[in-house]
């Protein structure tokens, strides 16, 4: 069976963890061990192969292109997916396709990535193939840094219904693409990242027309009526099902203001999801 998965940092858990910023030791909490749903996915369902397209950091323009290109690849190798699970990112974040030559902050240099594996480099002083095969291009992930060329387009063109918008124009590209191919697939969200989804109506019409054409039987959500959540993650999920100090991967440490140090999910957390909720999408 083979599945391809997308998403952010929630999916793929490669350097997810801010180590100096939390003043921790490399290999504490096991992180070595540390794998995401979609790893986990390998070990619960019986003969799967699972093509994780997820970067940290990535917005969903660049979730939605990766699982597009990673199941286009598989197609043309007759190895067409049985599924498709894509786990979606903050609204706010966006991509730009730039050449490389201009990222030269240190936060460029650090947020550059591809979604086609030969183009996804650190060191692009060493790297041929983006300037023979790829004109040079390659894509700038979401920064909020001062130093990033991110800044320009937060400071003058993002506002909250533009990061909407393009959201439900991503999943619903995705949606056709997907349906168009026969491919089963499901939609969810690290966290609830459609917390102004009951305010859509007020919202300009561009925004409640595509809103609309969305197929939401093909989302699952986490809900919880008693506190009025409607559309939780894998974040409320993780809440709600474990004990507090295996949800996240940073245990039981806490912010000043009794938030979790690292909302990441903690390993447990991901095997649990994957377990509990995700092979259940598989019939």
């Amino acid at each position: 069976m083979n599945i391809v998965t997308g998403g952010c940092s929630y999916s793929n858990t490669t350097d997810c963890v801010d180590y100096t910023r939390f003043k921790m030791e490399h290999d504490l909490y096991q992180l070595d061990n540390y794998k995401s749903w979609a790893l986990h996915l390998e070990d619960i369902i019986p003969d799967c192969k699972v093509y994780n397209t997820a970067k940290p950091a990535a917005g969903n323009g660049y979730i939605s292109r990766a699982v597009i290109y990673k199941v286009n690849e598989l197609m043309e190798q007759n190895k067409k997916p049985d599924y498709v699970f894509i786990q979606l990112s903050s609204c706010d974040r966006k991509e730009l396709l730039v050449n490389i030559k201009d990222a030269t902050s240190q936060t460029d240099k650090n947020i550059i990535t591809h979604f086609i594996p030969e183009f996804d480099i650190k060191d692009v002083r060493y790297n041929k193939d983006i300037k023979l095969k790829n004109n040079n291009m390659i894509w700038l992930k979401h920064s909020y840094e001062e130093d990033s060329l991110m800044k320009y387009w937060y400071k003058y063109y993002y506002s909250v219904e533009v990061g909407y918008l393009r959201t439900l124009e991503h999943i619903l590209r995705l949606q056709w693409f997907l349906k168009l191919h026969k491919i089963n697939y499901k939609f969810f969200s690290g966290w609830n990242i459609f917390e102004h989804l009951p305010k859509v109506p007020r919202y300009p019409l561009e925004l409640r027309h595509i809103w609309k054409m969305i197929d939401w039987n093909s989302f699952w959500f986490h809900r919880n009526i008693a506190n009025g959540l409607k559309y939780g993650g894998i974040t409320e999920w993780s809440h709600d099902n474990l004990p507090f100090e295996d949800c996240f991967v940073t245990g039981e440490r806490l912010n000043e203001n009794g938030t979790a140090l690292d909302e990441h999910p903690s390993n447990k957390a991901h095997r649990e999801f994957a377990k509990q909720v995700v092979s259940k999408w598989i019939k």
